[in-house]
């Protein structure tokens, strides 16, 4: 008894179980890849795939687990640009997970429903069959798209629950922390070196920033003149309720935005002062601009 192997189906079949488990493991780590490296990865898993079935039935045997821990570590190094071996064994540990539960996951929807019935019918060159598996193959195209669309739905609503973020403002030696909102909808950017600007409220400001700035900021939000403090930049803004105004403005040292992601730190960052508290119920005190974290 022997068994006729096509190599082509074989490569086509892995290549595409590669590729679906790449994505989900790229998925479930957060790391975002583009199309063909996904591609490249597949086709690097299902090559050595077939080239081990040329291998002699011992060797095959008893490195087979050697070779896909390397084929593994190799796919996420090519895809994914790993190099730490940490994020590596990672890495291994969930994109295995990922095979063994999709395996078997195919492995109970073939034999314990019809959808494996029909298969083989249709392999067999029944024409019913293949309607079906056809009708079958579309439904379950549909719902991974449905899918789709939900998480999607799921990872916009958690995105739009997660724009606080704490921050840290640094002026010479002294610096403040505090809570600050990301708001898309905030484009400021200071007219001379056209650096996007953040809002800050005065309560802060008095604690940031030196006794004098602090007066000068006070007295032109009281009078409407500007005195002569050193760096003080005046910042014209348009807003819903308000058609126009004009905020006085700092330069900061230094930025530190502490996200999911990581920290991001800026220097230079213009902070515009509001003359009221920017949260009423003080859930933040600071107005990120988006275009400092891009």
């Amino acid at each position: 008894m022997f068994y006729v192997v096509y190599i082509d189906v074989l490569f086509l079949v892995n290549f595409f179980m590669d590729y679906i488990i790449l994505t989900l493991t790229g998925n479930i780590l957060k790391i975002h890849t583009r199309i063909w490296r996904r591609c490249l990865g597949a086709a690097l898993g299902a090559t050595c795939y077939c080239i081990m079935l040329f291998l002699p039935t011992e060797y095959r045997m008893h490195g087979s687990m050697g070779i896909m821990l390397f084929v593994g570590a190799m796919m996420g190094i090519l895809v994914f640009s790993l190099r730490k071996p940490k994020k590596i064994l990672v890495f291994l540990l969930i994109f295995h997970a990922t095979a063994f539960f999709l395996g078997g996951t195919v492995t109970a929807i073939y034999h314990y429903t019809r959808l494996g019935y029909y298969i083989r019918k249709a392999v067999k060159g029944d024409d019913n069959a293949q309607i079906i598996t056809g009708v079958l193959a579309g439904m379950v195209l549909a719902a991974c798209g449905l899918m789709k669309i939900i998480l999607s739905c799921i990872r916009e609503r958690r995105r739009e629950e997660t724009l606080y973020y704490e921050v840290e403002l640094c002026v010479g030696d002294t610096k403040k922390s505090a809570t600050a909102l990301m708001d898309t909808g905030n484009h400021l950017k200071e007219p001379v070196s056209h650096k996007p600007v953040i809002l800050a409220d005065i309560t802060l400001a008095g604690e940031l920033l030196d006794e004098k700035t602090y007066k000068a900021i006070k007295a032109f939000y009281l009078t409407g003149n500007l005195t002569q403090a050193e760096g003080l930049r005046l910042i014209p803004y348009h807003s819903v309720g308000r058609k126009h105004g004009i905020l006085a403005a700092v330069f900061i040292d230094s930025l530190i935005i502490r996200m999911e992601q990581g920290v991001i730190e800026r220097n230079g960052v213009c902070v515009a002062i509001t003359e009221d508290a920017i949260s009423s119920g003080e859930e933040y005190r600071v107005i990120l601009n988006a275009a400092l974290v891009e």
